[in-house]
């Protein structure tokens, strides 16, 4: 079982900032520098009033917490859900090989516009089963387009730039991809740079 005062926070990471473990690049900022009080979205989408409670400890700054890691790092150019936590444990468990945690993607991309339906179902079958990164098969995945330019895609596995590699093998250049779920936690309301406690009933799942 998780600590029961742990920490667990949702943030929207905004373009460019980069993920813990990333070297410094020119002026980009870290991620981790916009879990300030003033980024703090107090009525997050899934909290209610009688949720929030007390609030969690270090909420004001959540960045100076003692052993506060990233679950599910993001590369610069990708934004969305990233999942804080000072339990180190449950992040190992989170985002181990064989978790089995689903991360979910909305994947903008671009090289498709002269295929026909056939094709696209077939690219879909190829990112869902059937590829490899560097020898090593991929887990099953899902995917499937959501309209004329974006693809969902979700993934029970978080190899290095991973999304990318696989649009890329099919012949599909991305241009935008943001991550939305990480198991049962959503994306949800958060604004770009915002971030959030979750509430105790999601911090048990």
């Amino acid at each position: 079982m998780r600590r029961a005062t742990s920490l667990l926070l949702a943030q929207h990471k905004p373009f460019s900032f980069l993920s813990p473990s990333t070297a410094p690049r020119g002026n980009k900022k870290f991620a981790v520098d916009l879990l300030v009080q003033k980024n703090n979205a107090v009525a997050a989408p899934w909290v209610t009033n009688a949720q929030l409670g007390a609030p969690p400890r270090s909420a004001d700054h959540p960045r100076s917490v003692p052993g506060l890691v990233c679950i599910g790092r993001l590369d610069a150019d990708t934004t969305g859900l990233m999942l804080w936590t000072d339990d180190a444990d449950m992040a190992r468990r989170v985002m181990s090989a064989d978790s089995g945690v689903e991360k979910e993607y909305l994947v903008r991309v671009k090289g498709h516009e002269a295929w026909d339906e056939r094709r696209r179902e077939r690219t879909t079958r190829l990112l869902a089963h059937g590829m490899a990164i560097d020898g090593v098969p991929l887990h099953r995945a899902t995917a499937g387009w959501l309209n004329g330019e974006q693809l969902r895609v979700v993934l029970t596995e978080g190899r290095h730039r991973q999304v990318r590699k696989m649009c890329d093998m099919v012949g599909l250049e991305v241009l935008a991809l943001k991550r939305v779920r990480i198991g049962p936690i959503r994306l949800g309301g958060l604004r770009t740079g915002q971030w959030s406690a979750l509430p105790s009933h999601l911090q048990r799942r």
